[in-house]
C-alpha cells in the first residue's frame, strides 16, 4: 500500500556557560504534524502537476494510446496521474501524532492504480526537492516558533 511517513524525536541537552540544563526539546504538535503532512501532500501533487516524478526527472512519456485518450479529453498528454483525479484525491493524512504523520492513498482502485502507476514510474513519496520546500516552508517556520515559545 502506497503510504510515507514523517518523523520526529528527541531530547537536547544544553551546557548554558552557567547552568547545565536538560530539556525535551521543542516538539511538534499532533496540529503541527498534520499540517506539515498536508504540505507535503500538496508538494506532491504539485511536482506531479508538471510531470516530475519522484527522483526529480521528467516522468517517462506516456504510451501512445494513452496519451490520444487524454489528449482527446482535453487533458495535457503527460504522466501527471490527473486522467479523473479519484487517485489524487485519495492521498490523505491518516494519522498523526507529536512524533510522526503518516499519509496514504486510501481505497482499493486508487491504491491499485497507485501502485501501477508508482511501478512505470515512481512518483508518490517525497523527492530531495519536495523535502527541501517542506522543510524550508514549512518546518523550520514551525520549529522557529516552537523554539520561541519554550523560551517564553
Amino acid at each position: 500500500m502506497p503510504r510515507f511517513e514523517i518523523k520526529t524525536s528527541g531530547t537536547l541537552a544544553a551546557r548554558t556557560g552557567v547552568v547545565d540544563r536538560v530539556f525535551r526539546a521543542p516538539k511538534f504538535s499532533s496540529g503541527q504534524m498534520n499540517e506539515i503532512a498536508n504540505f507535503a501532500v500538496q508538494v506532491i501533487k504539485e511536482r506531479d502537476a508538471k510531470g516530475i516524478d519522484v527522483l526529480d526527472q521528467p516522468a517517462k512519456p506516456l504510451q501512445p494510446k494513452y496519451a490520444k485518450r487524454k489528449a482527446a479529453k482535453g487533458l495535457p498528454a503527460v504522466r501527471d496521474e490527473r486522467f479523473t483525479g479519484n487517485m489524487l484525491g485519495s492521498i490523505h493524512v491518516t494519522e498523526a501524532d507529536e512524533t510522526h504523520a503518516r499519509v496514504k492513498i486510501e481505497g482499493a482502485t486508487p491504491q491499485k492504480k497507485a501502485i501501477f502507476t508508482q511501478n512505470i514510474d515512481p512518483w508518490f513519496g517525497l523527492s530531495n526537492d519536495d523535502q527541501g520546500r517542506v522543510l524550508n516552508e514549512k518546518v523550520r517556520p514551525i520549529f522557529a516558533q516552537n523554539i520561541e515559545d519554550a523560551f517564553k
